[in-house]
């Protein structure tokens, strides 16, 4: 939960209001909840990728390896970029169909993006 206290300052991740502190002695802490979605939703598609992969033809695996493993390198960046996640998602959305626990997870990952990039209120 985020903390805040007097101050007379601007601290705090300004694309994100959320975690932002303004005042003498600035501090903010506490985090988008878009973001742990986000994250959470990165390792259940690992965790169903890594279930599921071994029965993917080789021709398939590695190219499908390789966007979950950008999808990670991108989730965990300070600024993530929409772009490199939906590219690498919709790759495996329509590359992975017959994997229903992994597809599940994509779709997951999808609604996160959506909650990630979306403008708060």
């Amino acid at each position: 939960m985020p903390t805040y206290s007097h101050n007379e300052g601007i601290v705090g991740n300004v694309t994100n209001p959320g975690t932002m502190a303004v005042g003498r002695g600035a501090s903010a802490t506490g985090g988008s909840p878009a973001r742990a979605d986000l994250a959470a939703s990165a390792a259940q598609l690992r965790e169903k990728y890594d279930l599921e992969k071994d029965r993917l033809p080789e021709a398939v695996r590695y190219p499908c390896d390789l966007a979950v493993e950008k999808i990670e390198e991108e989730v965990a960046r300070d600024e993530p970029e929409r772009g490199r996640l939906t590219a690498a998602m919709t790759y495996l959305k329509t590359t992975l169909t017959a994997a229903t626990g992994v597809t599940t997870a994509v779709a997951a990952l999808g609604k996160a993006i959506d909650g990630f990039f979306s403008p708060t209120s």
